[in-house]
C-alpha cells in the first residue's frame, strides 16, 4: 500500500440569494438564522462571529452584499484565501479580511496563525453607505488582488502566497443590532478582462485615490 494523499476539489463557484435555503454554508458561532432572503445573526461585545462556504477556490471574483443595522465602528467583513479554524475572539486561523465600517471607514488585513498585519489601514470612503446594504466585492487574478465598495475600485496588492482557499462572512459583535447577508457569489472563471495594477492604487501606499478602473466594474 502506498502512503495516503489528501486531495481538495475546486469549486467553479456558487451563487447564494438566501431566498429558500442557505445551501453550501456553515455557520461556525454566533446564533444564525435565515430569515426574508438574507443570512443573519445578532452580535455581542467581545467576539468574531461568522459563516464559512463550503467550496474550495483559488482564483476568482467574490462578491457579497451585507449591512449592518447598527453599531457604527464595529467590523462588516468578507474573508476569502482562508481556515475556517477558530482562533481566539473567534477569528480564522488564516484568510484575507475585507472589512468596513457604518463609520465610513475600510481596511484589509492578513490573517496567518492568527496573528493580524495591515495591508490597508482604517480608510474613509464615500462609496460606503452607512447602515444600508455594501457590497464588498474582490478580484483575485494572481498574484495581484483587486478591491471594490458599491462598484467602485478603491486599490490593489499584490500577495506572495496565498493561504487556503475557503471563503465566508463575518462581522464583530455588539450587543443589539443585527448584521445581514443578502446575497453571495462566487466565480471561478474570470469572466473579467485583466486589470493592470497602477502603481497610484496600490494599498498600503498611502495615499490611494479611489478611482475608476478601464473596464466596467463588478457593480453591486
Amino acid at each position: 500500500w502506498s502512503n495516503y494523499w489528501g486531495i481538495v476539489v475546486l469549486s467553479d463557484g456558487f451563487v447564494s440569494t438566501f431566498n429558500a435555503d442557505k445551501k453550501g454554508w456553515k455557520y461556525l458561532n454566533g446564533a444564525w438564522s435565515l430569515a426574508n432572503g438574507s443570512i443573519q445573526a445578532p452580535g455581542s461585545t467581545g467576539s468574531w462571529y461568522s459563516a464559512v462556504q463550503k467550496n474550495f477556490t483559488w482564483d476568482f471574483t467574490y462578491q457579497v452584499k451585507m449591512k449592518r443595522t447598527t453599531s457604527a465602528d464595529y467590523t462588516n467583513a468578507l474573508i476569502f484565501w482562508g481556515t475556517p479554524e477558530l482562533m481566539g475572539g473567534n477569528n480564522w486561523q488564516h484568510g484575507v479580511y475585507f472589512e468596513y465600517t457604518n463609520h465610513g471607514t475600510y481596511s484589509i488585513w492578513t490573517v496567518v496563525d492568527g496573528v493580524w498585519t495591515a495591508i490597508q489601514n482604517w480608510t474613509t470612503s464615500t462609496a460606503i453607505r452607512p447602515y444600508d446594504w455594501n457590497t464588498l466585492t474582490v478580484v483575485v487574478q494572481y498574484p495581484q488582488v483587486y478591491f471594490f465598495i458599491n462598484g467602485r475600485y478603491i486599490g490593489w496588492y499584490t500577495i506572495s502566497a496565498p493561504n487556503v482557499g475557503w471563503s465566508g462572512v463575518t462581522f464583530y459583535g455588539e450587543q443589539g443590532g443585527v448584521f445581514k447577508v443578502d446575497k453571495a457569489s462566487l466565480d471561478a472563471f474570470q469572466t473579467y478582462p485583466n486589470l493592470y495594477p497602477d502603481p497610484a492604487m496600490e494599498l498600503g501606499k498611502d495615499p490611494v485615490t479611489e478611482g475608476a478602473v478601464p473596464w466596467q466594474s463588478p457593480g453591486e
